[in-house]
């Protein structure tokens, strides 16, 4: 299950919240899966829409950990069982012509990324 929330700190500038979680009906060792609450992730994700939220850059910082028998699968194997990460990247949204409402201004950046088939 997966949440995520965005919240306008100014019309350009966006904060999203969410939190991840995974939770397993059955145990399977072969892929070193075991059943109940596995894995739950909780980040937050800095957003700064550029060119009228086509292009944005961003930075995230994210905390996850594994519960239950994952823990000791995830150990088992050397890894860690919680972890924070920090990313940094650009969001590009592509929009086919083809959805546009009549009169609406096209992006250079949108018709450049439309490549039909």
């Amino acid at each position: 299950m997966d949440v995520e929330y965005d919240l306008l700190v100014t019309n350009r500038l966006i904060l999203i919240p969410s939190a991840e979680i995974n939770v397993a009906f059955s145990e399977d060792e072969e892929i070193s899966q075991g059943a109940g609450l596995s894995k739950a992730e909780f980040d937050l994700r800095l957003n700064y829409d550029v060119i009228d939220r086509t292009i944005s850059p961003y930075i995230r910082f994210a905390y996850e950990r594994k519960f239950g028998q994952i823990t000791d699968f995830a150990s088992d194997e050397g890894e860690d069982t919680q972890a924070w990460f920090i990313a940094i990247g650009v969001r590009i949204l592509f929009r086919s012509p083809e959805f546009f409402v009549p009169g609406e201004e096209i992006s250079p950046a949108t018709i450049l990324s439309y490549h039909p088939i």
